[in-house]
């Protein structure tokens, strides 16, 4: 039997072709978002320790996390949010990467079990307080 010139199991072996081509672009499209939404949590934690150190030069000292908690940014997807924290002159941004395969990933960060938000943090970036 021919459909178009084709003969039937020519006509399943390219629809099998296309399916499976169909399922890889699927995953990587979501490994794609992933790491965009990965790369915005890293660029936020920057970004964050750039507003804290510009905020101590203006007005002389750290703010604590409860005041700056206002100020922090979303994170992409709902669930998950930064956490900050100030101990010993010491500023730490964290925030939960979705891939575990991110160059930044840290188990030992994770282990720590601090929240940021329904996951545990995975990723930190420090800002040592300027003393003058």
């Amino acid at each position: 039997m021919s459909i178009l010139g084709f003969k039937k199991s020519e006509l399943i072996g390219v629809s099998i072709i296309f399916f499976v081509l169909g399922i890889l672009m699927f995953f990587n499209f979501r490994i794609s978002l992933r790491r965009e939404r990965d790369s915005q949590r890293k660029q936020d934690v920057r970004d964050t320790l750039n507003d804290i150190s510009k905020y101590q030069i203006k007005f002389g000292y750290i703010p604590t996390p409860e005041q700056y908690a206002n100020k922090m940014l979303k994170d992409p997807t709902s669930g998950r949010s930064y956490y900050y924290q100030y101990v010993n002159g010491k500023v730490s941004v964290y925030a939960a990467l979705e891939g575990k395969d991110e160059a930044e990933y840290d188990s030992k960060i994770e282990n720590m079990k601090l929240p940021c938000g329904n996951y545990y943090c995975n990723f930190m970036l420090t800002f040592n307080q300027i003393t003058k």
